[in-house]
């Protein structure tokens, strides 16, 4: 990276000099790989914590689906059961 020197009151200041946007960029190449890190691992939990949600609520309604179909089949039991009683 090339750099320039400004001349006046502001000799203090380094201004990068270059047609590379990492190099004139307010963060440099370091900062965005980060940011974008970061970002990735928020998402990457995001996605994980959805899939369980996911798994968690077709488990659930399995298992309501199993309890209707136990219920189901205990009436028909009783019901059969009563009938031959009654014959």
């Amino acid at each position: 990276m090339r750099l320039r020197h400004a001349a006046g009151p502001e000799a203090a200041k380094v201004v990068p000099k270059g047609d590379d946007p990492r190099e004139t960029s307010a963060y440099g190449e370091g900062m965005g790989k980060t940011i974008l890190t970061i970002l990735g691992v928020v998402l990457a939990v995001w996605l994980v914590m959805t899939v369980i949600g996911a798994i968690l609520s077709m488990l659930k309604f399995f298992f309501f689906i199993g309890f209707v179909a136990v219920l189901v089949v205990l009436a028909v039991t009783a019901v059969s059961k009563l009938s031959k009683s009654n014959s």
